[in-house]
């Protein structure tokens, strides 16, 4: 993959995050972006950071078609692209590998580190303080969740998929939010709990 292809597919991308709507907009994926090109630095220095920016790029973009399974919608909608623009069989198949696979239920079946790097990637910034809100209020807005009900709902997905992280940047980065996440939630339900009593 050239540099020019890599900026064609961020091109490519940008207006679908426009109409993500705004809890899984440009600041979400600019930040998975970066926490994936870390964790390769860090850890993977034979992983493809072409592959790994590109697949970060790609990775929810197949929310503007919904939500459950966006990312084999995400898949389907950049494959005829990179095609396209010429990337090689290969490369392509290495992007929708960690697009595709970057879904909770689906990370065991990845065939690649850069798939487990996208993937830690994204759930390090949903297990940061502003990613867990950002969801959280994702829920609330779009699955019509109560605040309490989305809270606890994201901190049970999260404590499950805390257990698939691959790399040890991933797991010593999630460690210190983790435990200010978890005061918050308990504080939140213990709070919730006092108000619904009066």
């Amino acid at each position: 993959m050239t540099g020019t292809q890599l900026k064609q597919i961020i091109a490519f991308c940008k207006p679908y995050y426009k109409a993500t709507g705004r809890w899984h907009a440009w600041n979400h994926i600019h930040a998975v972006r970066k926490i994936a090109c870390a964790i390769a630095d860090a850890e993977f220095p034979q992983a493809d950071k072409r592959i790994i920016t590109a697949a970060a790029t790609i990775h929810d973009m197949g929310r503007i078609i919904r939500d459950e399974g966006h990312a084999e919608e995400s898949g389907k909608l950049a494959e005829p692209f990179l095609l396209a623009i010429g990337l090689p069989r290969q490369e392509v198949d290495a992007v929708l590998d960690a697009v595709v696979h970057h879904d909770v239920k689906k990370i065991d079946q990845a065939k690649t580190v850069e798939a487990r790097i996208v993937f830690d990637a994204d759930k390090v910034e949903i297990l940061s303080a502003y990613g867990f809100m950002r969801v959280a209020f994702w829920l609330v807005e779009e699955r019509k969740m109560e605040l309490g009900e989305a809270v606890n709902f994201l901190w049970d997905y999260c404590g499950g998929f805390r257990q698939k992280l691959f790399s040890d940047f991933a797991k010593k980065t999630v460690e210190k939010d983790f435990e200010l996440l978890e005061k918050l939630v308990g504080t939140f339900n213990a709070y919730e709990r006092q108000w619904r009593q009066d």
